[in-house]
């Protein structure tokens, strides 16, 4: 009984989801928020290699959220003076 109970467990493990984030693969007009980023809920941000974020004067990609950026691409802002492009 021991055996089956821990391998029962395991395998619950093993099939739990992983936690998911919104990819940015193509380009997109900032600022992209991680407070809405997700059809209007908080998610983590992967911006792949494909992905571009041309941010303007409210800048790039804005973290206000417990949610992390992974920046894998671009995050370009153009003829704006004084702005973070992650903010």
């Amino acid at each position: 009984m021991r055996y089956f109970l821990l391998t029962s467990t395991c395998l619950v493990a093993l099939a739990a989801p992983l936690a998911a984030e919104t990819t940015i693969s193509n380009t997109v007009t900032g600022p992209i928020r991680t407070s809405n980023v997700k059809a209007g809920t908080p998610d983590d941000i992967l911006i792949n290699s494909n992905g571009v974020v041309n941010g303007t004067a409210g800048g790039g990609v804005v973290i206000d959220s417990n949610h992390k950026l992974n920046n894998q691409g671009t995050i370009q802002i153009g003829n704006v003076s004084n702005v973070a492009a992650v903010d």
